[in-house]
């Protein structure tokens, strides 16, 4: 939307009032300047350009402009430099000692930029406590939401760690739930309960809240969630053992990518979930090739975790598809590359063993997987003693669940138990077969792979991090809860795209509420909130199928119209406008009515873009507010407008 409308309608204000005209912050005008700028590298330009300027900003926009510029680094692939400019507004927003949604939102950021350059939740955890702390202290629902959400991803294996995270998204559940937050929210909460789960090895609950959070995905069209949850679906499936499931989801992932060439790093993980449903199924052959693929693509992802995961599984898979000269070389590339986080030990573990054991190191080799396996028993065995110590709080069917997986967790533990029974008599098979150097490998060989396998599988939680989930930014105007600006433009962009496409019509409308000011000055901004929301159901009940409208900002919306030609466009105008013009509200014991203006553009040609068309309402709305207002206007097309016909 261009700024001569506003302009305009300050100057008239000003000069009939006597009143100053609302005028945008320094930050406010440099977004609108940016969300103009359609290239990623263009924005980081105009980020470059502006931050010279900010000296003189109010604190508030300074903290701001620093978090947008980390959002513009980051989708530039600069993850060090984000972080830097994430940290440089938290520094700010605490220097001035006022928590508000934006402090939270640059911890929260932060957070996830080392959760991408270390994968270590003991860094990135802090942060998202804080995050919670200050959203908490500002009184901001969507970000208290969003931030107890990603504090939920911190809690992981064990009964009281299960207890702390169900706490965290019951708290996320109520704020979102209480002050009626967007479907992404609700999504949001169901991927990261559905990560607890599988956490903890439940895996049929895991896959369960999953799906849920993909159906909420899916009627949202959020392309990248939807993707996420195939991704958490496949390797739940995998868990499971429900191959044709899994297959069916992986096919998902390869359309998708397809579909969407936009998002680079698509295609990288569906051969990723590819590679390691193979390798659960114990088909090494397809594992290697399809983390070979991968791999090729490992420049797409800023997410070095997922490629560390599938580097190790790839070394394994050579090892036991018995290409050992290969699989003993990748591994000393492996453990040449840099300690890794204590997330990845165990992969670390794996490989060490397999290197060592290509360098003729058999004895090291298998004590070493020993030490793996003795270290897993403890774990498992502290956790069952944790579930059970734990039975009598009777945390209702929660606590029902982790009794169970704990039973299930007993007889592993006792396979490993049978299989250390044996590890004395195979050091001493080691010692005695001096004679025949080949036999002694051959038999080793077999033995080691048999017990890598079992240890792999018990610790496959380890290969397999949830693939981030988070929406950026809210797409739901606070106040009317319909679609805010940035939803409308992802929206009207993607519609009108699929209509030139398909060469139909697509009509956009603004719709301006009449002396909306005069209203709030006679009734009080209660009333104007009213009939903000009055405008919003009253419309969006005569929107059939795709149609959709937003909030554009104060008292202005816009009207998405796919397929409609003029005289429908005009049709479905007048509709609301005369619906709207009939109403009342009550207020204070009186009956109030309103009156709106809307400019129509029908979209018909190929030569306009989204924006474009709706300068062209915007300014037929002009026409209708100067003509006299509560009226509907049709915008002609520019002379050049090249028509699909």
């Amino acid at each position: 939307m261009k700024h001569h409308k506003y302009i305009l309608n300050g100057l008239l204000i000003w000069l009939c009032c006597g009143q100053q005209a609302w005028s945008a912050t320094p930050f406010e005008a440099f977004e609108a300047e940016l969300s103009a700028i359609k290239t990623e590298t263009g924005q980081l330009a105009l980020v470059q350009q502006t931050e010279a300027k900010i000296d003189s900003w109010p604190a508030e926009d300074q903290g701001r402009f620093l978090h947008k510029k980390g959002l513009v680094l980051e989708v530039n692939d600069q993850i060090e430099a984000a972080k830097t400019a994430f940290t440089e507004s938290i520094e700010v927003f605490e220097k001035s000692g006022r928590p508000n949604k934006y402090w939270a939102q640059s911890l929260q950021d932060r957070s996830y930029m080392d959760y991408l350059l270390t994968n270590d939740p003991t860094t990135y955890c802090v942060d998202r406590e804080t995050a919670a702390e200050v959203a908490r202290k500002a009184n901001a629902p969507e970000a208290i939401t969003s931030s107890l959400v990603y504090l939920a991803f911190c809690f992981r294996t064990g009964f009281d760690e299960f207890k702390k995270g169900l706490m965290v998204l019951e708290e996320a559940a109520t704020v979102a739930r209480e002050y009626e937050l967007a479907g992404g929210s609700t999504a949001m909460i169901h991927n990261a309960t559905g990560n607890l789960y599988r956490a903890n090895d439940l895996h049929d609950k895991a896959y369960e809240y999953y799906q849920k959070a993909y159906e909420h995905w899916l009627e949202l069209d959020d392309t990248q969630d939807i993707y996420n949850m195939l991704h958490n679906m496949v390797g739940e499936s995998v868990k499971m053992g429900k191959w044709q499931q899994a297959d069916n989801h992986i096919k998902g992932l390869f359309e998708l990518a397809a579909q969407h060439p936009e998002f680079s790093d698509f295609t990288f993980f569906a051969h990723y979930n590819e590679a390691y449903k193979w390798f659960h199924q114990n088909q090494f052959a397809g594992a290697i090739e399809a983390a070979n693929m991968a791999l090729e693509l490992a420049h797409t992802t800023s997410e070095t975790y997922f490629i560390n995961v599938l580097e190790g599984i790839r070394v394994v898979a050579y090892f036991r598809d018995q290409q050992y000269q290969r699989a003993g070389q990748l591994a000393e590339q492996f453990l040449q590359s840099g300690e890794l986080p204590e997330s990845q030990r165990t992969i670390d573990q794996q490989v060490r063993l397999i290197r060592d054991f290509s360098l003729g190191q058999y004895e090291s080799a298998t004590e070493q997987l020993w030490q793996v396996l003795d270290a897993e028993q403890a774990s498992k065995q502290a956790f069952i003693e944790n579930a059970v110590a734990a039975q009598s709080l009777t945390f209702d069917k929660t606590l029902s669940e982790f009794q169970q997986q704990a039973l299930a967790d007993k007889l592993r533990i006792k396979q490993l138990e049978l299989a250390q029974q044996t590890k004395q008599n195979t050091i001493n098979e080691l010692e005695l077969e001096q004679q025949a150097k080949q036999n002694k490998i051959n038999r080793l060989t077999g033995f080691v792979a048999l017990t890598l396998a079992v240890a792999l599988a018990i610790l496959s939680w380890f290969l397999y991090r949830s693939r981030r989930f988070y929406l950026r930014s809210s797409r739901t105007d606070f106040l009317t809860k319909t679609n805010n600006r940035r939803q409308v433009f992802a929206l009207g962009t993607k519609q009108l795209a699929k209509a030139k496409t398909n060469q139909q019509p697509y009509a956009v409308g603004i719709i301006d509420i009449d002396d909306f000011k005069k209203l709030n000055d006679q009734y009080g901004h209660d009333l104007g909130d009213q009939v903000l929301k009055h405008l919003v159901n009253t419309t969006e009940s005569l929107l059939l199928g795709s149609q959709q409208m937003g909030r554009m900002g104060g008292e202005e919306f816009v009207l998405l119209l796919p397929e409609l030609d003029e005289a429908p466009a005009i049709e479905k105008a007048e509709t609301i406008r005369l619906t709207v013009a009939g109403s009342q509200l009550s207020h204070n014991d009186q009956q109030v009515s309103y009156t709106i203006s809307i400019g129509v553009f029908v979209c018909q040609g190929d030569l306009l873009d989204f924006e474009q068309c709706i300068n062209r309402a915007d300014q037929a709305l002009y026409q209708a507010k100067s003509q006299g207002k509560n009226q509907v206007v049709q915008a002609q097309p520019p002379a050049d407008y090249k028509d699909l016909t």
